[in-house]
């Protein structure tokens, strides 16, 4: 399915049944971001005291269907997705920030991350996970943070870098893959950081505290 259903022009908030951060939840709605539920992600929110603008998906795990209205229901039936691609494919905004779709599922975590690498060239998304962010990138990368934070790099297929500036342990020349090199742990050593990348698809993985700048750099 291509066909958009959902059209944003600002940011939106993609809230999944799994381990949701509150906090950033509640920090980003309060700033007037809509909010998208992956079915039972919706409980979620009322736990919280939260209204969500509309929930999607086959909408089997919500544990009171009839407390929601009918204008707040985007039933998509197909079951050869996740709930967290429902989302993708019924949403479009300029950036997307998702939570609630990894946690103590590891299968899920891996789900989130094959959606990530499917739709890396038409969405921009911003997933949280426990204390991380993470983001995927197809092409050149330019990023300003703070000195001394970390930085890891996880190839989602081969990946083939060209140069980088700004990290203690260079890019340059590197080809990262699954069961090859992988980039954990890199840090910060310049407040500019500049990736250049010949071929392939790559998350880059940073502590949640950076997430207001990153946000602040994409928006």
């Amino acid at each position: 399915m291509s066909n958009k259903l959902l059209h944003y022009s600002i940011p939106g908030i993609l809230v999944g049944g799994g381990d949701v951060h509150v906090e950033v939840v509640e920090k980003y709605a309060g700033r007037g971001w809509p909010l998208v539920a992956a079915d039972g992600g919706a409980d979620h929110l009322l736990e919280a005291g939260l209204e969500p603008d509309v929930i999607v998906g086959d909408l089997d795990s919500l544990a009171n269907p009839g407390h929601w209205r009918s204008d707040q229901l985007l039933p998509i039936r197909e079951q050869n997705t996740t709930d967290f691609e429902k989302c993708l494919y019924s949403v479009e905004a300029p950036l997307l920030l998702a939570t609630g779709f990894t946690g103590s599922r590891f299968d899920h975590s891996l789900a989130a991350l094959h959606v990530m690498h499917k739709y890396v060239r038409s969405h921009r998304v911003v997933l949280i996970s426990g204390d991380d962010l993470c983001m995927a990138f197809d092409g050149n990368l330019s990023l300003d943070l703070s000195v001394g934070s970390r930085f890891s790099v996880y190839p989602l297929n081969k990946t083939v870098f060209v140069s980088s500036t700004g990290l203690k342990y260079p890019l340059d020349g590197l080809r990262l893959e699954s069961g090859g090199m992988i980039g954990t742990s890199n840090q910060v050593v310049h407040e500019k950081i500049q990736v250049t990348v010949e071929s392939g698809a790559y998350c880059v993985i940073l502590p949640i505290d950076k997430l207001d700048s990153i946000l602040n750099q994409f928006i």
